[in-house]
């Protein structure tokens, strides 16, 4: 293709991360040109090998050995010989760097990285780090896309209105995973037309549709999967679970900060023996896991520090593959979901209800036969990973000024 995409992520690879890692492999696989700048090696390979085609292709931007005030000077020279530092970059590096230290080696980095490595759009995942990246774009002359994915709206939220302006100015178009988040960047003041909603994706060559069409076994499997953070509402799960007089048993992958207050949590509520506790597994096991289960909870909700979901990936696996799930209306997932016809849902945080759902849903093999089927075609008609990959192609080539394909 005649254009490269730089990517800036904050780590590469990252293990929760799959809807980044998803698109940047189907965009090499279709022939687009990438250079990836991360600021630092993210999980350890073995826990992604899937990004190992892709390994050649990043630059780290990150840097140790200096002492704090080389670092400062030595960044702040790279802002400067980069024209970076013109009457709004001062705002938005040199001013940014003295309070917000990784943001500003972040710019300066990237600067110099814009100028030897040749891309010619600059593609931010995830809203808040583009916020100590539009100046390097800017002077260099780069047209800059930026992906909203979830959490980072709710850290964009959280910076002044003067910061958000000039990201918004100096933006040519945000792509962002749901109807739900499109609202929300709307609301921050994003000019509508330069918001796109434009979903994540996954590998349906990969995840061959195996439904579960017996009848209830002995001990069905109830899967979760995610890091063990509030949003994800594992302990409305574990809640819910706790009331089944069914003989379950509850796989968790992933790992995070409310991981200890889980098993507590598992513990007073007598479920210690029936809760195995994978811990941040590779996605391949993920997939193995969600073969074996019965179902896929996925209770998602708004945290109090305003965190939320965009559209998890771990559901579109999981409705790719033919196994049921239960989630709430929450965020986009209602956009992934269809209540009674690709899955079940729930309001956010009725326990309850999500209780009945799961009973429900468990004790009714033709059911879940039918969700399952319903499902696949969902993720084929909008999640599929390389129909993905081509959209965003044709938006680098509209920014860019190049005719379609």
């Amino acid at each position: 293709m005649e254009f490269t995409v730089g990517h800036v992520v904050p780590h590469f690879p990252a293990l929760s991360e799959g809807g980044v890692l998803n698109e940047l492999l189907f965009l090499e696989r279709i022939g687009v040109a990438q250079v990836i700048y991360a600021d630092e090696p993210g999980a350890a390979a073995e826990l992604v090998p899937e990004a190992e085609p892709l390994m050649r292709r990043v630059l780290y931007l990150g840097g140790a050995g200096r002492g704090l005030c080389r670092r400062w000077l030595h960044d702040l020279g790279v802002i400067l010989r980069a024209g970076v530092a013109g009457p709004r970059g001062v705002r938005g590096a040199v001013l940014v760097r003295a309070g917000r230290p990784n943001e500003g080696r972040r710019l300066a980095r990237l600067a110099a990285a814009l100028s030897v490595t040749g891309a010619c759009i600059l593609h931010v995942h995830f809203a808040h780090i583009a916020l100590s990246c539009w100046p390097a774009a800017r002077a260099a002359g780069r047209p800059l896309i930026v992906s909203c994915r979830g959490r980072d709206v709710m850290l964009l939220e959280q910076r002044s209105r003067r910061a958000r302006t000039h990201l918004f100015a100096n933006v040519a178009l945000f792509l962002v995973r749901s109807e739900a988040m499109a609202a929300d960047m709307h609301a921050l003041g994003a000019p509508p037309e330069r918001v796109r909603v434009h979903h994540s994706g996954v590998d349906l060559d990969r995840l061959t549709f195996s439904p579960l069409s017996s009848d209830m076994t002995a001990e069905p499997r109830v899967l979760m999967v995610g890091r063990l953070v509030e949003k994800k509402g594992f302990d409305l799960a574990l809640r819910a679970l706790a009331r089944s007089q069914l003989p379950l048993r509850i796989r968790v992958a992933g790992s995070g900060p409310e991981e200890d207050r889980l098993k507590v949590l598992a513990r007073q509520l007598g479920l210690w023996q029936r809760v195995d506790w994978l811990g941040a597994v590779p996605r391949e096991r993920v997939i193995q896991e969600m073969r074996a289960a019965t179902l896929l909870l996925q209770p998602s909700r708004r945290a109090r520090d305003g965190d939320r979901e965009g559209i998890p990936v771990s559901l579109m696996e999981a409705m790719a593959l033919g196994l049921p799930v239960v989630a709430t209306r929450h965020a986009g997932i209602p956009e992934l979901v269809e209540d009674g016809v690709s899955g079940v849902l729930v309001d956010e945080g009725d326990e309850a209800a999500l209780a009945r759902a799961i009973e429900a849903l468990l004790r009714e093999p033709s059911r879940r036969a039918a969700l399952a089927v319903a499902a696949r075609a969902k993720v084929e008609k909008a999640f599929d990973a390389r129909k993905q990959a081509e959209t965003l192609a044709a938006c680098y080539r509209s920014v860019l000024g190049l005719p379609p394909t």
